[in-house]
């Protein structure tokens, strides 16, 4: 799975996925791999950079989710949220979902924009703006 992992992370006979590559190597970390831990932590950072470049770079109208992030933000507390990673996208008993906290600091699921209460649509992750 570490190498697969890198595999994805770079591109190397399959297509590039960041969050794929992030995915198998924090299996990898579980099953104690040597350096697996330090490498999901390099590929986070990557994937937090991206997001933030992302982010940036699209106009606040609409919060958009793919099925492994926040595509876009509908306003600028929700923007500097995601980029906190204070609001983001994970997987669920009902597939992708966009989560924060609780007052108590419990996960939870919500639907809309806690800040302007703009509805979360999904979005593909490939959409181009």
């Amino acid at each position: 799975m570490y190498h697969l992992a890198l595999m994805y992370e770079t591109g190397a006979g399959v297509e590039r996925d960041l969050y794929e590559a992030l995915r198998l190597m924090a299996y990898s970390a579980g099953m104690n791999f040597t350096g697996a831990a330090d490498e999901a932590d390099r590929i986070e950072g990557e994937i937090d950079a991206e997001r933030k470049r992302k982010l940036d770079s699209r106009p606040l109208l609409k919060l958009e989710i793919s099925d492994v992030d926040i595509e876009a933000a509908c306003c600028k507390r929700m923007l500097d949220a995601a980029i906190a990673k204070e609001v983001y996208v994970d997987e669920t008993y009902m597939g992708p979902m966009l989560m924060t906290e609780d007052d108590k600091g419990e996960e939870i699921a919500i639907t809309e924009c806690p800040f302007c209460k703009a509805k979360a649509v999904r979005v593909r992750r490939d959409k181009r703006y």
